[in-house]
């Protein structure tokens, strides 16, 4: 989606999502437990894309202007589109422009995210969580929770 097809908007809204799932795996919850995305969002900023990069620490405070939760994850879950305090760009983009990946864009309010740069960070960050796993126990781990059946043939008699 990144790389192959230059769909680089719908990135940040995809890892926004995943984000939340890597933060989910820290928790003893079921994964469909309503009403813990901000808590599994921070999670996973904290345990994960913090480790790949500090300064998504620093925007993962309810008072930073930046507040990765509200300007990222809601607004691209939500509405489809960030919300204030976060601008999206492509790393050619930002570059031809004389700005990176989370640098403060002076004049706007608002901290530039490239969807390579994101990618990356968030590639990084699953690969965190692929260690950690044979650690992990507990039937959030252990189950099948996205269970594939093959449908029956259609007959061919009319119903």
């Amino acid at each position: 989606m990144t790389y192959d097809c230059g769909l680089h908007y719908l990135t940040f809204g995809v890892i926004a999502v995943g984000i939340e799932f890597l933060g989910a795996c820290q928790d003893t919850d079921e994964f469909g437990q309503e009403g813990l995305s901000r808590r599994r969002f921070e999670k996973g900023i904290d345990d994960f894309m913090a480790g790949v990069d500090a300064r998504y620490s620093t925007y993962n405070q309810k008072n930073s202007p930046f507040y990765l939760y509200r300007h990222l994850r809601c607004g691209m879950a939500q509405i489809m589109r960030p919300q204030g305090g976060v601008v999206f760009d492509s790393r050619s983009g930002a570059k031809k422009d004389g700005y990176c990946h989370l640098e403060s864009v002076p004049g706007r309010r608002a901290v530039l995210m490239t969807a390579e740069d994101f990618y990356d960070h968030f590639a990084a960050a699953c690969g965190i969580l692929l260690a950690q796993l044979p650690t992990k126990t507990g039937p959030k781990f252990t189950d099948i929770y996205l269970p594939v059946s093959e449908l029956p043939p259609r007959s061919t008699a009319s119903p």
